[in-house]
């Protein structure tokens, strides 16, 4: 307790080397007798510290103030620290930042948070950042997010973070990320997901991605979701896939996706599909392909198909065959079609036999289709 008659101690402590944020803040105070209180007893930075007055502090000085100092700072004083500033001080100092000072830091001043800076922030701090800060984390700093911390971020925020932010996130905290953040990427930050990121998403996350997102997404991305969470993709993302991407299903994608995202898939990307993908289409599938699927396949997939799977091209599917995939047809493709399907054949179709496949038909076959 001071005396009554005892001279009060200037607004930041002369003790802690912080005479300089004292004179920043009024010549009275830089006259007035200095006091050996220890740091614990002195009175916090005063609030008549212009921001501007606050951003001429060297880094000396701020590092001679504590949590009560850093506390005390207002919303019209926060907005002063630089981030040189802010990489000088410590976490404990950060973290006494109220919530609102934290939202109306410069972004410029983001980066001098540092990684130990945004853990320091904890849920509340990060939260508060804004959509006008975020894009500018540093890699360290967005490594430095975890599952936790990301999840305090609202769907526009996760949205304004940079591809290079993205791209720095552990798989950890990618495969814990919300559903709700994971819908909200942008075609940017989609890019930027890694394949081990790809490869640590959950079911949940896979059924929430949507279609900005997945037609973002590359081959080698899609390769690395497992075949559980590609069966979980909807199927208006799949059908969203770029042609690019559709090599990466593989010949177990195929078989995850079943009929009902196999026949989501545009006609685009049916053509895009690898013969040996092609190969692994079943039976089921083909009974469900739809006709303009069927008519984008090329010579090559239809000769990769199997004899089981092309014997279940319902007969009046048949036509929606191109003639220029009919040349694709082998020998042993050709005998399990049924007659009825050989006489469901169009002219353009029937002209486009080559003389070996016309060769290899049977009389029954020859009948059927020159009917």
């Amino acid at each position: 307790m001071l005396p009554a008659n005892a001279a009060r101690p200037v607004p930041v402590a002369a003790r802690c080397g912080c005479r300089e944020a004292a004179g920043a803040a009024s010549d009275a105070a830089q006259n007035a007798p200095e006091l050996s209180y220890p740091c614990s007893e002195r009175l916090p930075m005063s609030t008549s510290l212009t921001s501007t007055e606050i951003s001429s502090l060297s880094t000396a000085a701020l590092s001679g103030l504590g949590t009560v100092d850093f506390a005390g700072l207002t919303t019209a004083q926060t907005p002063g620290l630089t981030s040189v500033q802010l990489a000088a001080i410590g976490t404990a100092d950060i973290a006494a930042l109220t919530t609102a000072g934290v939202g109306v830091l410069k972004p410029a001043a983001i980066p001098g948070l540092g990684a130990a800076g945004i853990g320091a922030l904890g849920t509340a701090g990060v939260s508060a950042l804004t959509t006008l800060q975020l894009p500018s984390l540093t890699t360290a700093e967005a490594a430095a997010l975890t599952s936790t911390l990301l999840n305090a971020l609202g769907t526009k925020q996760m949205a304004s973070l940079s591809a290079s932010a993205i791209g720095a996130l552990g798989t950890t905290a990618v495969s814990g990320l919300s559903t709700a953040n994971l819908h909200a990427l942008t075609a940017i930050e989609a890019k930027a997901l890694t394949t081990a990121d790809m490869a640590s998403l959950g079911t949940a996350q896979a059924a929430a991605l949507a279609t900005v997102t997945a037609a973002a997404l590359g081959s080698a991305q899609v390769a690395a979701l497992g075949t559980a969470e590609l069966a979980a993709v909807p199927t208006a993302s799949l059908a969203a896939l770029a042609a690019a991407a559709i090599p990466g299903f593989g010949t177990a994608g195929i078989v995850a996706l079943g009929t009902t995202g196999l026949n989501a898939l545009q006609p685009t990307q049916f053509l895009a599909l690898a013969t040996v993908e092609v190969g692994t289409i079943g039976t089921a599938q083909m009974v469900a392909l739809g006709t303009a699927d069927l008519h984008a396949l090329k010579a090559t997939q239809i000769s990769a198909l199997t004899s089981a799977a092309l014997d279940q091209i319902p007969t009046a599917n048949i036509p929606a065959l191109a003639p220029t995939a009919i040349i694709g047809l082998s020998t042993a493709q050709i005998n399990v079609l049924t007659t009825a399907e050989i006489g469901a054949m169009t002219s353009g179709q029937v002209g486009a036999f080559t003389p070996a496949q016309l060769g290899a038909m049977d009389s029954a076959h020859l009948i059927a289709l020159f009917h």
